[in-house]
């Protein structure tokens, strides 16, 4: 139980940071645009694709396409801002993720050796 009411209360902290509230802001803006909104998502599916694409085939000509589709994309300064701000949420939970597989002592060196 105690594990428990201490996540609830770290949710609370992670959704009163600046970098939640921030991204809350940006994606509201997003929502109001269903074109965007849905250009947006079609950009992080190829970005989350090539992040875990297992096979490296012709990933770097993937990563040059998707530089340069970055660059003309990124130009939207509400987009921008959402990718910006998606961002620093993400550090803030993979620095969560961290601290707690470092301090649990928790085996991870399997991920480590490949």
């Amino acid at each position: 139980m105690e594990v428990k009411e201490n996540l609830n209360k770290l949710i609370a902290a992670i959704k009163n940071s600046k970098e939640y509230q921030e991204y809350c802001t940006v994606k509201g803006e997003v929502e109001k645009d269903p074109e965007k909104k849905r250009r947006l998502n079609r950009y992080r599916t190829k970005i989350y694709d090539i992040q875990n694409e297992s096979s490296p085939g012709d990933l770097y000509r993937r990563m040059d396409e998707i530089e340069a589709e970055t660059e003309k994309f990124r130009e939207d300064p509400v987009i921008d801002r959402f990718l910006e701000s998606e961002l620093a949420l993400c550090r803030v939970v993979q620095e969560i993720n961290w601290t707690l597989i470092e301090e649990l002592n928790f085996d991870i060196e399997f991920v480590r050796d490949r």
